[in-house]
């Protein structure tokens, strides 16, 4: 209650669903299975329908597959329902498909399970907890890109599913490769003095590893924003029927269409700081990303 002449603040308010506990499934979609009386898929209409002084209804998701995560995330992402995640895992297939969200399903927060399981007793990161770090920090960058692109199709989610080497993304006017790790050969493995390019056997992936992760978005038709970690992108043309030529991606089919390519960041306006021009070497093997880079963007030219 509140106290007399106090101001009265109109704080969120939404409902805690523990679906799917532990990834277990009863049907086409997730179903709670101990919890009794929670707002589960099954009755999710009638929890909106009797609660309208509820702001948001929000799942728990700690499914570990992509396919079942996206459908959770699908039953609550509504226009009604604004998709908002209080409890999540903090590592292996939750971090990386914690991008799906943000650019399938418009995510508007999201909250791990332990987080001070993370933090050593000196308050550093420890080791096990880097990925996670990364990744909030990667979606933190570009913040102002999610609030004005986010459910505009301009938002891509780039994630390394298990055996994967590529990913391959249809932009407006031009065709996306995505390429994960270092690469197959020693050329496509630099960066710059930064960062050593290393070698990727997708095989020996395991689940906490430094995955390809990330979001592009393509702002117009010949400007891009990347971010995440661990993967690089190759751009090509779409051309018309009588101009296509076999389909290989290599540094010349970008290269003399890349008008600019600048690391920098995203000021408390909203606006695009340039901190490092790339040129020469660094922009010859593919549009790579890091999460200590900040936000690349990306300017071509027809």
């Amino acid at each position: 209650m509140a106290e007399a002449g106090k101001a009265v603040y109109n704080l969120p308010m939404y409902i805690n669903a523990a679906v799917g506990a532990f990834g277990a499934w009863r049907g086409p979609v997730p179903d709670e299975i101990f919890c009794s009386g929670e707002p589960v898929p099954k009755v999710l209409d009638i929890y909106k329908w009797v609660t309208p002084h509820i702001d948001l209804i929000a799942p728990d998701i700690y499914t570990p597959n992509s396919t079942s995560y996206e459908a959770e995330c699908a039953v609550y992402a509504r226009d009604d329902n604004p998709l908002f995640l209080p409890e999540s895992g903090h590592g292996g297939c939750h971090i990386w498909n914690s991008f799906r969200a943000l650019a399938n399903y418009n995510l508007t927060g999201y909250f791990f399970f332990g987080s001070e399981a993370i933090v050593a007793e000196d308050g550093s990161v420890r080791p096990e907890g880097k990925n996670l770090v990364d990744t909030f920090r990667c979606a933190a960058a570009v913040i102002p890109l999610l609030l004005k692109y986010q459910g505009t199709g301009k938002v891509h989610a780039v994630v390394q599913e298990d055996y994967t080497v590529q990913q391959w993304i249809a932009f407006d006017g031009y065709l996306g490769r995505i390429q994960f790790g270092a690469g197959r050969m020693g050329g496509g493995a630099s960066k710059d003095w930064r960062h050593s390019g290393g070698q990727f056997t997708p095989r020996e992936q395991a689940p906490d590893t430094n995955r390809g992760r990330g979001l592009v978005f393509q702002t117009s038709k010949n400007e891009f924003y990347l971010v995440g970690a661990n993967y690089r992108l190759f751009l090509r043309p779409k051309y018309s029927p009588d101009k296509k030529q076999p389909l290989v991606f290599h540094d010349n089919n970008v290269r003399g269409r890349q008008f600019s390519i600048d690391e920098g960041h995203f000021d408390q306006k909203g606006k695009f700081v340039v901190d490092r021009r790339r040129n020469g070497d660094n922009i010859s093997n593919g549009l790579w990303v890091e999460p200590d880079i900040g936000v690349l963007r990306v300017r071509t030219c027809d």
